[in-house]
């Protein structure tokens, strides 16, 4: 699955330009966003110090896994507190697109975006592509005589046993991600018999937070964590050593999209936010974070072309995040039930 870079005409970007520059906020007021991000920490904080930066605008952020984001969203349904949604799986923006949570909103930068990655409500807009990777430590591997896994099957052997880990899938959208893609690959009931299982008796621990397995791998607790790219790539900005490899089998993706939330209190912050975040000042403040997404959206001259990480992400070409999302509820309860519940 190709996704090619797409540029701005120069009038739109002198457009944006001078939309951002002139709707600062008012002589002696001030603006302010409150968001929910479901992204890692730093890069909630990164892209929210840009937006502040570009407009004026105060944004005070949240950091939460996605399933905790959700499941926050639909406890304050009656009194939103957040206006703004950030990234997280976009399966779990359309299951609160379905339950009434959010509320449409159509950028006009949605112009610039494929119709398959956004809503064509506006309630959801999809921002960047990505998908997890095996994050390996090599000094763990070798001490364990283990090769990094580049089949989903590799970490089904009997020299993995407590050596791989994946987020929790009820709290994670990592964890999910991972699920799903087994179960498109093998189908529902192969993924769950003939698969988790087997993993479930080879798996460390199942961590509340998608970056939780590599930090585990990091700290050498592991051979290998399932997690996000960009996580990955993040902590090897901190100084960990990983090895990366996907599945040959092929990968789910994660289209991170950004949605308002139903209700919201700061209602033209938020679509300020939407509209600066798909913008080429917004793509630069995500890309600042993220240098390895496949931007769905628009991209600004001078947007880096080279792969900061050489690793091709084998995206299952048929993976339909609509199908993912109405599955949600049923794989999760499933999962719980059958695989996390039961004794190794």
């Amino acid at each position: 699955m190709k996704h090619s870079a797409r540029f701005f005409a120069f009038g739109v970007v002198v457009l944006m330009a001078g939309l951002l520059m002139a709707s600062g906020p008012a002589a002696g007021q001030e603006k302010r966003l409150t968001v929910y991000g479901s992204t890692q920490e730093m890069g909630v904080r990164h892209i929210t110090e840009a937006f502040t930066k570009d407009t004026g605008i105060k944004v005070d952020w949240i950091r939460m896994s996605t399933g905790e984001t959700l499941n926050r969203i639909r406890a304050e349904k009656s009194n939103p507190r957040a206006s703004i949604w950030l990234a997280g799986p976009g399966t779990a923006h359309m299951v609160g697109a379905s339950e009434g949570l959010l509320q449409p909103y159509l950028s006009p930068l949605r112009a610039k975006i494929a119709r398959a990655h956004m809503d064509d409500q506006g309630l959801w807009t999809g921002v960047f592509l990505t998908s997890f990777v095996f994050t390996s430590n090599p000094a763990i591997l070798k001490e364990r005589g283990l090769q990094a896994p580049t089949s989903y099957l590799d970490v089904l052997k009997p020299g993995w046993k407590g050596q791989i880990a994946v987020a929790n899938p009820t709290t994670s959208g990592t964890g999910h991600l991972f699920v799903a893609s087994v179960i498109h690959w093998l189908g529902e009931e192969k993924a769950f018999t003939d698969y988790l299982k087997k993993f479930h008796a080879n798996s460390f621990q199942y961590p509340k937070s998608g970056m939780g397995p590599a930090e585990m791998a990091g700290r050498g607790e592991i051979a290998s964590g399932i997690t996000m790219l960009a996580d990955s790539y993040y902590l090897m900005t901190q100084g960990h050593k990983f090895t990366l490899t996907a599945p040959k089998e092929g990968l789910g993706f994660s289209l991170e999209p950004v949605s308002m939330l139903k209700g919201a209190p700061q209602p033209e912050e938020a679509k300020r936010f939407i509209d600066w975040i798909l913008s080429p000042q917004g793509q630069r403040g995500v890309y600042g974070i993220f240098p390895y997404p496949t931007v769905v959206g628009t991209n600004p001259e001078g947007f880096p072309k080279e792969k900061v990480v050489d690793l091709d992400m084998p995206f299952f070409k048929d993976f339909d995040i609509n199908t993912v999302a109405k599955q949600y509820s049923a794989v999760l309860n499933r999962f719980q039930k059958e695989i996390m519940f039961e004794s190794k």
